[in-house]
């Protein structure tokens, strides 16, 4: 474990045995509602393997959080959770719990085979966002594709005599910020401010370079049967995460209203959302005003963005620009840690 991370768990620990973090967490949660993100429930070993260090939670961590939620709030679907804000007024008398929402964003198929068995047992409600133009195939996220195949080029750039490193490779293709010795982290980071496109073709440039990586036959996203299967158990609902997952920043607005519409006409056909109310989640978070009217007049209920923090009842909170708390197994396996990571200090 690194050294910031025990230094996080050291004081997380300190913090809560002193009765510190339970007041933390009272007055944070005072007249707010809390949406918790979460993408992937796997085993850290095969979240290492696929590059979503940052992404995951393991099942017996999850778990816990589960229980940590049913001691200490009120768990409900996000419709429900804003109607319950407002009709508090903006307020948790003594006698109720404070609201949290719990979302996972991107429909990956660990959602139905380690999420949903614990949200079940613990009868506890859910919200997916779905890319719909992945659901049910055996596609992969463009980042998923470049993790592979820079693991290609790291593990066989000595046998190609590849000389030089990623890093100036991608400048070379026009990608800046993208330093010789970046983590896949941020060399993600640096290539989500292009269009998909310019994406495309740099991975097939990669690809070329360091040669192909293994075509895998692995289906990574949720089916639609098991979409269904969620949704008829009534605990877990679905909304969009667009058609394609591109950013929305990087496309025309005739390109958004695309993959709003689309997205959108998916979901109400295969009949696992409610068309009076289909929640949005933005892809990477990244959104304008112009955006966000666009998923408005689109029909969605709300939209969720990647914003660390609670919802206030009062001011009315912009239903198209939700605050959302990201959760992942560095910062969250204890429930010390996740007591930290929901009152704002990790």
């Amino acid at each position: 474990m690194k050294a910031s991370l025990l230094g996080k768990r050291a004081l997380s620990s300190v913090l809560h045995s002193s009765g510190f973090l339970a007041k933390k967490l009272k007055d944070a949660a005072a007249g707010r509602v809390l949406i918790l993100m979460y993408h992937r429930i796997v085993d850290g070993v095969v979240a290492r393997g696929l590059g979503h260090e940052g992404m995951y939670v393991d099942p017996e961590t999850f778990e816990n959080h589960l229980r940590f939620m049913k001691r200490h709030f009120l768990v409900v679907s996000l419709a429900e959770a804003l109607d319950l804000l407002e009709q508090r007024s903006g307020k948790n008398d003594p006698g109720e719990s404070p609201l949290c929402a719990i979302t996972f964003d991107d429909g990956w198929r660990d959602v139905y085979e380690n999420a949903y068995p614990l949200l079940r047992s613990h009868g506890m409600a859910a919200t997916v966002f779905l890319p719909t133009g992945f659901i049910g195939t055996r596609n992969w996220l463009w980042m998923d594709r470049l993790a592979r195949l820079l693991n290609t080029w790291n593990l066989g750039k000595e046998k190609r005599g590849i000389r030089t490193s990623v890093g100036s490779f991608l400048r070379r293709q026009g990608v800046t910020g993208v330093a010789d010795d970046m983590e896949l982290h941020g060399i993600i980071g640096a290539m989500k401010r292009l269009r998909q496109e310019e994406i495309e073709r740099i991975l097939r440039a990669l690809s070329e370079e360091g040669g192909a990586a293994p075509i895998s036959e692995e289906r990574v996203f949720l089916a639609w049967e098991e979409v269904g299967e969620m949704y008829q158990s009534g605990l877990v609902r679905f909304g969009s995460h667009t058609e394609s997952h591109r950013i929305l920043t990087t496309l025309s607005d005739d390109e958004v209203a695309w993959e709003l519409r689309r997205s959108k006409e998916r979901l109400v056909a295969e009949g696992v959302v409610d068309p009076t109310f289909i929640p949005f989640a933005y892809p990477n978070g990244n959104h304008t005003d112009r955006i966000a009217a666009m998923v408005h007049e689109a029909g969605y209920g709300l939209a969720v963005t990647t914003e660390k923090g609670w919802n206030r009842a009062k001011p009315v909170p912009d239903a198209y620009r939700l605050k959302r708390i990201g959760v992942h197994q560095d910062i969250a396996s204890t429930d010390a840690m996740f007591c930290c990571r929901l009152a704002g200090i990790f």
